[in-house]
């Protein structure tokens, strides 16, 4: 029982002066309730890589930038025994992130991105038959649509020891998912990162479902 507090403080005084993050832990713990929340800000400055590159196919140089903003805030809320219960929200923010766009780092286009994702998952049993659900979702700005809104989850399994010694450990189940819609964005092997904006390409709402089995010899 009780409540715990960490902070982290870096601080660049040389070289990439003005870069910086906090961080700051909390951790609380009530019976069979256990909550853990983090708030994260800091400001970095583009990677040198960003700033200017030349080769055969790509180059840039950026004449000035400036620097990224982040803010995060998450809590999470377990139950030991209710379910196996795993709740978790969170908030994050974004200022001035540079975007790799057209051939240049571009920080003017998406110069502030929120998001807001949250989810819920646990474990009802029955006898040897098991369920996993999870639910979670994303919100963030209408012009920032590179991630689903909605990704459900399920895994349904049996899983028992069979015959009288109970030495064979038998499994066999199914997992389902579905996500709504996303953009893509490309990827630029020669270059080893991802490209955003261009040409609009969206990966449609799908349902995946996979079937697995195995098997476990205990000595």
């Amino acid at each position: 029982k009780g409540i715990d507090f960490t902070n982290e403080l870096k601080l660049n005084l040389i070289g990439a002066l003005g870069e910086w993050n906090n961080l700051l832990k909390a951790q609380l713990h009530l019976q069979d309730w256990h909550v853990n929340g983090l708030v994260s800000t800091g400001a970095t400055l583009p990677s040198p890589f960003q700033r200017e590159y030349f080769a055969n196919n790509y180059n840039w140089k950026l004449d000035s930038y400036q620097n990224q903003q982040h803010t995060k805030a998450e809590v999470e809320v377990k139950h030991d025994s209710f379910f196996d219960l795993t709740a978790k929200i969170g908030y994050s923010n974004w200022q001035n992130t540079y975007f790799f766009m057209d051939s240049l780092w571009k920080n003017d286009v998406f110069s502030s991105i929120q998001l807001v994702s949250g989810s819920v998952r646990g474990t009802l049993q029955w006898k040897s038959l098991y369920l996993q659900p999870s639910v979670g979702f994303t919100s963030t700005n209408s012009n920032f649509a590179y991630l689903p809104r909605l990704d459900l989850r399920a895994r349904a399994y049996f899983n028992k020891k069979l015959f009288k010694a109970k030495k064979l450990d038998f499994i066999f189940g199914t997992d389902f998912r579905y996500r709504s819609n996303y953009r893509l964005a490309y990827y630029e092997s020669g270059l080893d990162v991802y490209r955003f904006g261009g040409a609009s390409i969206v990966n449609e709402a799908n349902l995946e479902i996979d079937v697995f089995t195995g098997i476990q010899i205990d000595q």
